[in-house]
């Protein structure tokens, strides 16, 4: 049995785990894999990283992919429980990789898990061989321990396809629901490729398969030139949605556009849209009440030769659908692209991906503003985020000392998001006195500066007296600031941006709200000279 160590390196740390075996190593314990509010690094000797997080009914199951002793990667399962502790720890393999005695040769990977409806989980995930450069999907279906029931790998009957995988699938009666893409040739071809759904019956066997392109007819490569994949689905009161990438022109235009797809239970399509999104992808989706939220990603394709896949790496979408497809809103942002999204409470979408290289997450409400964002420090990317009591759990990998490692951060509600405008109230007055730590009789000096080239759009509301301040030449507030008071409050709104520059006012009171409203640049607020978080500046 493997030992495992928390080793904390100031707010910001890393867990290691020390000494796995490379096949069915089990580690059971006690210490966190994540502190709260912390990001930590789940290291390997080798390549480690976390492609997706299930929210299950006792704690999360995080999966992925790491490296064996024969520098090979396999999959990776960690359930922790409640409390964020590791419960047990397995790596698996499939079974052609497991016959492969040309070792160095085969490489597998989960991308994510499904819970089986009797306390197990269904684990989904790749075989890539590099012999022929084939991926094919391979499941296994292990119990509420980890322990493999069977385990098999998965082609589209009758067609001699190089790229056959499963990106996302949601639980149903008797079954699964599996959405991906099936290749007659390398990734990078845009020509021929189809979305691919799959309902998989308990014991493994197929009910029903069906291919998708964005014609609405799915004839084979032979007849039709076109490329498409799905990358996310949830179901719907009718059926299932699914979300990826389509090329709706063929050769006549090669550009990838967003592509969403309703189809009944039996995976009968009921419609089917395109989204002018450029050269770009969906790449999940979530419920948002009776439409959804879909996140996605622009740009040109990046090969990540650790998940043997690419990536695009261009800039991050965010859009909210309603429930036949057509756009409520939609945020483009500068960055790597938004790999996974999640819904949120009370309406809209918490958004996490990368940019500039780093683990960013983004929170959207219903009308589709950005409510807040946290940027990492680290070098690397969220793949993946759930849901926890208090928060958000988020996992991916990023490089760290010349090696990949896995990622695991909790981030508290309240520092992804301000809800006060969801209330529909002008301020946060919950019962304390007004005259609070912050309401001293003093005039405060606010600034909102940027960190970054881009706009910054925000609000905020103070309960007392606010006016226009100049503290240099390039924070100071200008014409475009405005300042209006309702009532007791008076709410300030203004808009800034690019390095350096920002905008400051004087104020005296207690700032009861603030809201950062739009805009793609990263910025810091500063109180009388000291950086506060927007929880410390309410508070």
């Amino acid at each position: 049995m493997a030992n495992m160590h928390v080793e904390s390196l100031s707010r910001r740390g890393f867990v290691r785990l020390a000494g796995l075996a490379a096949g069915g190593s089990v580690l059971s314990g006690t210490a966190d894999i994540a502190s709260a509010r912390e990001d930590r690094w789940v290291r390997d000797p080798r390549w480690a990283g976390f492609l997706s997080v299930l929210d299950t009914d006792d704690g999360y199951l995080l999966t992925g992919i790491r490296t064996n002793v024969e520098d090979e990667q396999v999959g990776w399962a960690v359930k922790l429980d409640s409390r964020l502790r590791v419960e047990w720890n397995r790596t698996y393999q499939s079974p052609p990789h497991l016959r492969e005695l040309d070792h160095g040769e085969d490489h597998d990977g989960l991308s994510f898990a499904l819970p089986d409806g009797e306390g197990g989980y269904l684990l989904v995930g790749w075989w890539h061989t590099e012999s022929s450069d084939s991926r094919y999907a391979w499941l296994t279906r292990v119990s509420s321990r980890g322990i493999p029931r069977w385990s098999r790998i998965f082609q589209r009957d009758g067609v001699n396809s190089f790229r056959d995988d499963f990106a996302a699938g949601v639980r149903v009666k008797g079954g699964y629901v599996l959405a991906g893409r099936t290749i007659a040739s390398e990734y990078l071809d845009r020509e021929n490729g189809d979305g691919w759904l799959v309902f998989l019956r308990d014991d493994g066997r197929i009910r029903w398969a069906r291919a998708y392109d964005p014609s609405g007819t799915s004839n084979g490569w032979s007849t039709d030139h076109s490329h498409a994949s799905f990358s996310g689905i949830v179901r719907t009161d009718d059926g299932f949605l699914v979300v990826g990438e389509a090329t709706p022109r063929g050769r006549r235009d090669p550009e990838t556009r967003g592509w969403v797809v309703h189809v009944d239970s039996n995976g009968r399509e009921r419609w089917s849209r395109t989204y002018d999104t450029g050269d770009a992808g969906f790449t999940d989706v979530a419920r948002d009440g009776n439409g959804f939220v879909v996140s996605g990603a622009t740009g040109r394709k990046r090969l990540m030769r650790e998940l043997h896949d690419y990536r695009r790496d261009g800039g991050s979408l965010a859009y909210g659908l309603d429930s036949s497809g057509r756009v409520r809103w939609r945020d483009t942002q500068s960055g790597e692209g938004f790999h996974a999204v999640v819904a949120r409470d009370r309406g809209g979408g918490v958004f996490v991906g990368s940019r500039n290289r780093r683990p960013w997450a983004v929170s959207y409400d219903r009308d589709g503003d950005r409510r807040g964002s946290s940027l990492s420090n680290l070098d690397g990317t969220y793949a993946d985020v759930a849901r926890t009591k208090d928060g958000y759990l988020l996992v991916g990998y990023g490089r760290r000392g010349g090696t990949t490692d896995a990622l695991v951060t909790t981030l508290d509600r309240r520092e992804l998001e301000d809800d006060r405008r969801d209330d529909d109230r002008d301020d946060d007055h919950d019962g304390r006195d007004d005259r609070d730590d912050h309401d001293d009789g003093r005039t405060h000096l606010l600034e909102i500066i940027a960190r970054e080239n881009g706009d910054v759009y925000y609000e905020f509301r103070v309960r007392g007296t606010v006016e226009k301040a100049h503290v240099s030449d390039r924070v100071k507030a200008e014409s475009n600031d405005h300042i209006e008071r309702r009532g007791d409050t008076v709410v300030v709104s203004g808009f800034t941006g690019n390095t350096g520059w920002g905008d400051a006012f004087r104020y005296t009171g207690r700032v009861t709200s603030f809201t950062h409203l739009r805009g793609d640049a990263e910025f810091e607020i500063r109180r009388d000279g000291e950086r506060v978080s927007v929880r410390e500046l309410v508070s």
